[in-house]
């Protein structure tokens, strides 16, 4: 069975870049050819076109037997749409193959830092939830620390605080984003993941950008991240903070991981 939740080390993710069909399923290609565990789609990029049952289906098909991640984030094409309509693009793609759905923490009431406190919201978020396991899918709740279109960095305990909210509305995967630019905030992070394994019962994908984020990524990516996101490396931008497909792979096996 698919699953993003029952692996025995974190699964090598690229997050697929490219939005015109024959590009796409090319990507895939090169990523399953360098070694990829899994994959991420952020449908959100795709033209509208693209976004079909039968285009989704292909891009899927072409994935083979590895699980499927996806988002539907308040950007790109889909930031004309209904959080309504965007839920129901995440069950779509679920229904037509995906493994795991992102839910934003603001779905419903989009707001700083990703995590709305609006009541309502959050038990819209709870029976979406409840729709994605009874379809016998994953979910994974998100929330991007952000003010404005920069990134913050947050102790562990405000970090733990986001965790154990994400884990009380049901999610299967917490997923945090914060930021790092200097040494401390960087051990501040490093320090939060044992902080957090101790506290939070479901698995955290806690990562973070900033000037040293790629220290991060790749340490996390060794030792305690139940995903590791990547890219195609001939994809991938110069400032990304994901580190090329082929790195990472060579990382894992040279850890006996592989």
């Amino acid at each position: 069975m698919k699953s993003f939740l029952h692996a025995t080390r974190p699964l090598i993710t690229p997050l697929l870049v490219s939005t015109e069909e024959g590009a796409l399923l090319c990507e895939i290609a090169a990523c399953l050819d360098a070694g990829a565990d899994a994959f991420g789609l952020c449908i959100e990029r795709l033209p509208r076109e693209l976004r079909t049952e039968e285009k989704i289906k292909t891009f899927f098909a072409a994935m083979g037997d590895k699980p499927i991640y996806v988002t539907c984030y308040l950007r790109g094409d889909a930031i004309e749409e209904s959080d309504e309509e965007r839920a129901d693009m995440l069950l779509n793609a679920l229904e037509w193959g995906a493994t795991m759905a992102d839910i934003r923490g603001d779905l419903f009431d989009p707001c700083e830092d990703e995590l709305t406190q609006n009541a309502d919201a959050i038990e819209r978020q709870k029976a979406l939830i409840c729709r994605i396991h009874a379809m016998g899918k994953e979910a994974l709740m998100s929330s991007h620390v952000m003010t404005g279109d920069a990134f913050r960095f947050l102790p562990k305990e405000e970090v733990l605080a986001i965790a154990l909210e994400q884990q009380a509305r049901g999610a299967d995967m917490a997923k945090i984003v914060t930021n790092a630019d200097t040494e401390e905030e960087l051990l501040e992070n490093f320090e939060a993941i044992p902080f957090m394994k101790k506290r939070v019962s479901i698995p955290v994908l806690f990562l973070c950008n900033g000037r040293v984020r790629m220290r991060h990524r790749l340490a996390c990516g060794l030792i305690s991240e139940p995903i590791v996101f990547v890219k195609e490396k001939t994809l991938r931008r110069p400032d990304s903070a994901q580190p090329p497909v082929e790195q990472m792979v060579g990382l894992f096996r040279d850890a006996g991981m592989l």
